[in-house]
């Protein structure tokens, strides 16, 4: 397969960014453009904004209660009900419609999960 490169088209390309750069240093210098060149950055500009994207969320956003309060229950189904901290985990992310890694998350930060283990531990 043989690629034939469009040596007009990159001559084109490297023109276009050269006059760019020109105007660039123009305006940080505090020159005055002419009519064309500020016409030409404002259609630059705004060819560049169609290339700006949202950040994309991973996973839908958390419904997971304030405070200590899934924790507690994560450590009730561990505690009274027997389950695994995998099938716990498992059961409150079916319940508020997240990730098992959102609440696996949740049970880490400031060690929720191990501090409502205790407790519950030491209720029974």
């Amino acid at each position: 397969m043989n690629f034939e490169i469009d040596h007009d088209a990159e001559d084109a390309a490297r023109a276009q960014r050269q006059s760019a750069r020109k105007i660039a240093d123009k305006i940080e210098a505090g020159e005055t453009l002419s009519k064309f060149e500020g016409k030409w950055i404002a259609a630059v500009i705004r060819g560049a904004v169609d290339y700006i994207q949202a950040p994309t969320r991973q996973g839908p956003p958390s419904k997971l209660p304030n405070g200590d309060d899934a924790a507690i229950e994560f450590a009730l189904l561990v505690i009274h009900q027997g389950k695994s901290k995998t099938q716990a985990r498992a059961d409150l992310a079916e319940k508020y419609g997240v990730s098992i890694e959102a609440v696996r998350k949740y049970l880490v930060k400031n060690q929720r999960g191990q501090r409502a283990l205790e407790f519950v531990t030491n209720q029974s």
